[in-house]
């Protein structure tokens, strides 16, 4: 199966639409949405803003999946925005504080590498809090997934009864 299809189909089942920032075609699809909306990369956390679907018949198990959802987006989010900017100024530094061993010429991965093994070493602790966090707050959102799912399963089996 080619690339292309599994996008498709990855994209048709967690029913999701990508907007570019340039599209016209999709305006009234973005005033009125009918699934999840996906932007741009956010420029310093390279994070795709998410619009969440609100439909006009959400319940409360619905809401409150979209409201833990919305909140998981954001604390990821915003630690990738201070984590990448604590990067980037610790990156520049070491490239100042290196100028002089290598001229006008750009870094080479090799050295480079020095720089990410020496951050990745310093902040470990960092990345394993974040990763128990995340990982704590993905599987409350697969409990609140299962909800919404035997609530709607429940909802069409007793509208078919009826």
């Amino acid at each position: 199966m080619s690339k292309c299809m599994e996008r498709r189909i990855l994209r048709h089942l967690v029913n999701i639409r990508y907007v570019s920032s340039s599209s016209t075609s999709n305006k009234s699809e973005i005033a009125n949405p009918t699934s999840d909306l996906i932007g741009q990369p956010h420029p310093i956390s390279n994070l795709r803003a998410v619009k969440f679907y609100i439909p006009k018949n959400e319940n409360d198990v619905e809401r409150q999946y979209r409201i833990k959802r919305e909140e998981v987006q954001k604390w990821n989010d915003k630690f990738w925005i201070a984590h990448n900017t604590h990067f980037i100024s610790e990156r520049k530094k070491f490239l100042a504080s290196h100028k002089k061993d290598f001229d006008d010429e750009p870094m080479s991965p090799d050295k480079l590498s020095i720089f990410y093994k020496r951050f990745l070493d310093e902040h470990w602790r960092i990345h394993l809090h974040y990763n128990y966090e995340w990982y704590k707050k993905n599987a409350s959102l697969v409990v609140l997934a299962l909800r919404v799912k035997l609530h709607r399963l429940k909802m069409s089996f007793f509208q078919k009864k009826s």
